[in-house]
C-alpha cells in the first residue's frame, strides 16, 4: 500500500511540475510581435525573463514579472504594457495576452551562436557603400558603412535559430536589422535572404597595424633638421601628370583595413604648381583637396604637397619597396598638434612619397589611422 502511494505521488508530482513550470514566463525570448487594436509591430527586440521577476530587455532592466493565479502580471517603464496577462505556449512560442495586447516572444537559446562559425569580419559585395559586418562572442555585432571619407559604425546584438537557420540582427543597421535566412555558407564566404533581398559577404582578414608611438614631447626644442632634407625645390613636377596611392583606412571598431585609391593630378605653370586630390571610387572620382605652391601659399612648407609638420626629425635612410617600385628615401617623423605623421620622402623626386602613415590619437586610444602606399607615377 505504501509503495503505491509513493508511486502515485511520484507520478503526480512528475506530471504537474512540468504542468506548473510551463506557467512561467522564464527564460530567453525574442519579441517578434506585438498586436495591438490599431497595428502590428514586429520590433524584434532580444527579451530576458529572470527567474527573480525581471524582464531584460537587450540585457538593460526594462521591468518586472510575477505569478497572479494562472497569469502574469508584467510592469514595464512604458506604463501602457502594464497589466495581467494570459500565458499560453506554443513550441518555441510564448504568447502573452490581454485585452488591449498580443505580445508574442521567441524563445531562443544564446549557445545557439557558437554552433555558425562566422565569427570575424566580413564585407558586403552588393551593397552601394562600403559595408563592413563584425560578429563577435557571444552575440555582439557591428556594422561599419564608409562612403567617401564618412564613416558610420552601429552596434547590436544577433542570434542564430538553428532550426528555422535564420540570423536575426538587432540595432540601427538599416537593411541587415531583423530576420534574414542563411542561404549559404562555406569558409570565406556567406548569403543571407532578407524577404527579397539577397546580401553576400566574404571574410576579412583581422590585421592590427603598427602603430606610431612618438609624441610631440620626443622632439627637443631647438631641434633643426631641415638641412637633412633631400628636396629643395619642385621643378621635377612639371614633368609629371599625375601620382597614385594606395590609401589604407584602419577601422578601428572591426579591426581591418579599408583600401581605396588616391591620385594627385599635377599642373605647372610659371607661378603655380596645383596638385588635385582624388578619391577613385567604384564609379567616378571626386575631388576632395586641393593643394597651391606659388606666390604666398606654401612657399615654405618642406613637404609639400603634404602636410608642413613641425617639429620633426629625420630619422634614417631607408630602402623601401612598394608596388611603384623601389626606392631610396628619407625618413621623417613629426606631429602637427595632436596628428602624429611618418613620411618617406624620395631622395630624388621632390614632391613624391613612397609611403605615409597619419595617425590621430586621443589619449591612450586611435582616433584613427591611415596609410599610404605609391602605386604610380605618370
Amino acid at each position: 500500500m505504501k509503495s503505491i502511494t509513493k508511486v502515485s505521488i511520484v507520478l503526480f508530482l512528475l506530471g504537474v511540475l512540468p504542468l506548473f513550470a510551463q506557467k512561467k514566463p522564464v527564460g530567453n525570448y525574442i519579441l517578434v510581435k506585438i498586436k495591438s487594436p490599431k497595428e502590428i509591430e514586429t520590433p524584434f527586440l532580444p527579451t530576458t525573463f529572470t527567474k527573480e521577476g525581471k524582464i531584460l530587455l537587450m540585457d538593460f532592466p526594462f521591468g518586472t514579472w510575477k505569478l497572479e493565479a494562472k497569469k502574469v502580471y508584467l510592469t514595464f517603464k512604458k506604463d501602457d504594457f502594464n497589466g495581467l496577462y494570459s500565458i499560453k505556449k506554443k513550441s518555441d512560442l510564448l504568447i502573452l495576452q490581454n485585452d488591449k495586447y498580443t505580445l508574442t516572444y521567441q524563445k531562443y537559446n544564446p549557445e545557439d551562436n557558437d554552433k555558425l562559425p562566422i565569427l570575424g569580419v566580413w564585407k558586403q559585395q552588393n551593397s552601394l557603400t562600403d559595408t563592413y559586418v563584425k560578429f563577435a562572442l557571444h552575440d555582439t555585432v557591428v556594422s561599419v558603412k564608409t562612403q567617401i571619407d564618412i564613416t558610420e559604425t552601429s552596434k547590436g546584438t544577433w542570434l542564430y535559430l538553428p532550426k528555422t537557420n535564420t540570423i536575426m540582427i538587432f540595432g540601427f543597421m538599416d537593411e541587415l536589422r531583423g530576420n534574414s535566412k542563411l542561404q549559404s555558407y562555406t569558409k570565406n564566404s556567406f548569403t543571407l535572404l532578407k524577404d527579397t533581398l539577397k546580401m553576400a559577404f566574404t571574410r576579412e582578414k583581422e590585421i592590427k597595424p603598427k602603430f606610431l608611438s612618438f609624441t610631440d614631447k620626443d622632439f627637443p626644442e631647438d631641434i633643426d633638421d631641415s638641412g637633412k632634407l633631400p628636396w629643395s625645390d619642385w621643378y621635377d613636377f612639371q614633368n609629371i601628370s599625375h601620382i597614385k596611392y594606395l590609401r589604407k583606412e584602419y577601422l578601428k571598431d572591426i579591426g581591418v583595413f579599408k583600401v581605396d585609391t588616391i591620385v594627385e593630378k599635377i599642373s605647372v605653370t610659371d607661378k603655380f604648381i596645383d596638385v588635385n586630390r582624388l578619391l577613385v571610387t567604384k564609379n567616378d572620382s571626386i575631388s576632395i583637396k586641393k593643394i597651391r605652391k606659388g606666390g604666398l601659399e606654401n612657399t615654405y612648407n618642406r613637404f609639400f604637397p603634404r602636410v608642413d609638420i613641425g617639429p620633426y626629425r629625420v630619422v634614417k635612410k631607408e630602402e623601401i619597396t612598394v608596388p611603384a617600385g623601389t626606392f631610396n628615401c628619407t625618413v621623417v617623423e613629426g606631429t602637427d598638434y595632436d596628428i602624429l605623421y611618418k613620411y618617406w620622402l624620395i631622395d630624388k623626386k621632390p614632391g613624391i612619397f613612397a609611403k605615409i602613415i597619419v595617425q590621430k590619437t586621443e589619449g591612450e586610444n586611435i582616433d584613427y589611422f591611415f596609410a599610404f602606399d605609391l602605386m604610380e607615377i605618370n
